[in-house]
């Protein structure tokens, strides 16, 4: 098995152009397509798709882990708002990619339950089934990400 990344793939970047194809503060590794380096954080997709990955865990997450959720999810509710489509995804589609789109809900607006049953509804029964993770979603993930700083 290959390492497993949460993405959110949208039609247009919602970084400004000056922005876009760098990585402002997100260190320097990189990955290749083709002979042109790439960014991390930003892998290159088809004409007109943005595809926006992160490496997390399927087990409980460091500060910056969560805080990778919280940039997809927002970079996915820039998306939406914009009506833009968004896919999100993970290696199995349960818990990651589930994670990062009820976070996105609840940003929107709703209710952390009715973002859960939704996901769980279009998804699988089984999703979101790590219970860190609805932990993640019940507490807030800003408040997660402090609580997890403390162990570190």
């Amino acid at each position: 098995m290959g390492r497993d990344r949460s993405r959110a793939v949208d039609g247009r970047s919602p970084l400004p152009r000056a922005r876009r194809g760098t990585d402002a503060g997100r260190g320097e590794r990189r990955v290749r397509h083709g002979d042109q380096p790439v960014p991390a954080g930003r892998a290159r997709a088809g004409a007109g798709v943005e595809h926006h990955y992160a490496d997390l865990p399927d087990r409980p997450l460091l500060p910056d882990q969560l805080g990778e959720v919280c940039r997809l999810a927002d970079l996915a509710v820039v998306a939406v708002r914009a009506g833009r489509r968004v896919l999100v995804r993970c290696h199995f589609g349960y818990n990651r990619s589930g994670l990062v789109v009820a976070h996105g809900l609840v940003t929107m607006g709703h209710p952390v339950e009715d973002a859960i049953a939704l996901v769980r509804s279009r998804r699988s029964e089984w999703a979101l089934h790590n219970r860190v993770f609805v932990d993640y979603l019940t507490t807030g993930l800003d408040v997660a990400r402090l609580l997890s700083g403390l162990d570190a």
